[in-house]
Formats: structure tokens, C-alpha cells, sequence
């Protein structure tokens, strides 16, 4: 089952997709979630000034989606740095999904007769994830070392969306520098 999901440095999920069970490429999930159709049909959504850093398996760059640079072994500086930057962002959400899955450990071995319930049990646990942070629950015990594998390729631009991202992307390469 593959579970995409946004969330805040605070580790709270602010979108999450269910929708896809058994082998799917991860670029293909975002492509078809809800919160895809709601930025690609309506930008403003999202303010210019705020993005989602993801990693490089989703592969098209968008001005609201910020890929890593491809490390083709000729990075400069300036793109190494927001790589690394954005590698450390990234931890957030690998933190947040690291909890999850602590509090809920039965996620990692649903054994479930009905594969259609198994969205709505992953969803369910993200709102319960969600209200334990916001109450401040105690979280001792809990691993936060695991982590999801990712590739090592960087993003591409798609559509019309290219020149605008790339250069969004540049400047706050740019910055970090």
C-alpha cells in the first residue's frame, strides 16, 4: 500500500493519500491524488512564496514541487548545498512516518480480508497520529530511525511549469549558499 503524505515541521500530516495498493512507481501516485488536482487546476492554493520539497522520485518539477537537483556527477556548489539542505528538510516527513508507524505498529503487517478497508485504516491512523502530536501525548519509546528508501536521481521539469520552478529552485539554491 502506498501512503503519500505532507506534513509541517511540527510532524503533523497536512495531506495524505491512500489510494494505491500493490507495485506502483511513486512518481505515479502524486500524478493522481486529490492534492494534485487541486494545485494543478487551482496554483493559488498554495501562495508563491510556500513549496513542497519532495524527494527525486517524484520527477516533475512544479513551481508548489521542489525536486532535488539531478546528481548527474556535475553538480555545482550552489546545487549541491540545496540538496543537502533539502535532504534535511526532508526528514521531517521520515520522522512523521517513523512515528506513525511506532505508534501504530500494525501497520507494518496488515493482515486484512477486505484490501479496500486498508486506505481508510491507513487514514484513520494518520488523524490519530495527528491528534496525539497536537494533545501532546507522550511519545517515549517510540523509534524514529527508520526511515523510506529513496532514489538518488534528481527531478525533471514538467510542462509548462519548467522555467518558473527551475528558477524558484535556483534562488534558493542561491540563498543557501
Amino acid at each position: 500500500m502506498h501512503l503519500q503524505v505532507v506534513c509541517d515541521k511540527d510532524l503533523l500530516f497536512l495531506d495524505v493519500f491512500t489510494g494505491y495498493t500493490g507495485s506502483v512507481h511513486d512518481s505515479r501516485v502524486f500524478p493522481n491524488s486529490d492534492l494534485h488536482g487541486v494545485l494543478e487546476s487551482d496554483a493559488s492554493k498554495l501562495p508563491p512564496e510556500y513549496h513542497m520539497i519532495w524527494d527525486s522520485a517524484y520527477l516533475s518539477l512544479r513551481k508548489y514541487l521542489l525536486v532535488p537537483f539531478r546528481d548527474n556527477g556535475h553538480l555545482t556548489p550552489v546545487e549541491t548545498a540545496y540538496n543537502r539542505a533539502q535532504a534535511r528538510t526532508r526528514v521531517d516527513v521520515e520522522r512523521a512516518i517513523g512515528l506513525l508507524k511506532g505508534k501504530f505498529r500494525r501497520l507494518k503487517d496488515l493482515k486484512m480480508t477486505n484490501i479496500r478497508e486498508v486506505p481508510m485504516l491507513i487514514f484513520s491512523a494518520c488523524v490519530l497520529h495527528n491528534f496525539i502530536i497536537e494533545n501532546g501525548v507522550d511519545e517515549d519509546g517510540i523509534d524514529l530511525s527508520e526511515s523510506e528508501d529513496e532514489d538518488e536521481d534528481g527531478g525533471q521539469c514538467g510542462g509548462d511549469h519548467c522555467m518558473s520552478a527551475t528558477q524558484k529552485r535556483l534562488e534558493i539554491a542561491n540563498v543557501l549558499s
